[in-house]
């Protein structure tokens, strides 16, 4: 069963998870390391809610959750429902993608968000922090 987490909560991958990031400022470092190109596709596409590379973390990656969104009423913005606003915010700090660059001191860990729909979908397995793998 799936659950809300808490932020700061370190997950692992049991499962690959397939996400669609979408072409947005605040998933850039993500974007970057999947796309040389990112910033060309970036603006050509930042006008299209909908644009997106999916991406998939496979099974041992290690996220940390940096936020925790859900949008409260039923207003519309911009003819969009409340509900596609909700997400969390991750922060990768282990993989073993291929198309995965650690943290370096000048870039730091990569960070995105995603859906709240696209994260019920996440198989995982809290890490207790400072006990060896």
């Amino acid at each position: 069963m799936w659950h809300i987490p808490e932020n700061e909560m370190l997950i692992r991958l049991t499962e690959d998870w397939e996400v669609p990031i979408y072409y947005e400022r605040r998933n850039h470092t993500v974007l970057r390391q999947l796309h040389s190109d990112w910033d060309s596709r970036g603006y050509a596409a930042q006008n299209d809610s909908d644009a997106h590379s999916t991406c998939v973390f496979p099974k041992g990656t290690e996220l940390r959750i940096d936020r925790v969104y859900i949008r409260k009423g039923r207003n519309y913005y911009r003819d969009i429902p409340n509900s596609d606003f909700n997400s969390l915010t991750f922060i990768v700090e282990h993989s073993n993608a291929a198309w995965f660059t650690p943290n370096t001191p000048k870039k730091g860990f990569p960070r995105f968000w995603a859906k709240v729909d696209d994260c019920a979908q996440i198989c995982m397995q809290p890490v207790a922090e400072g006990v060896a793998l």
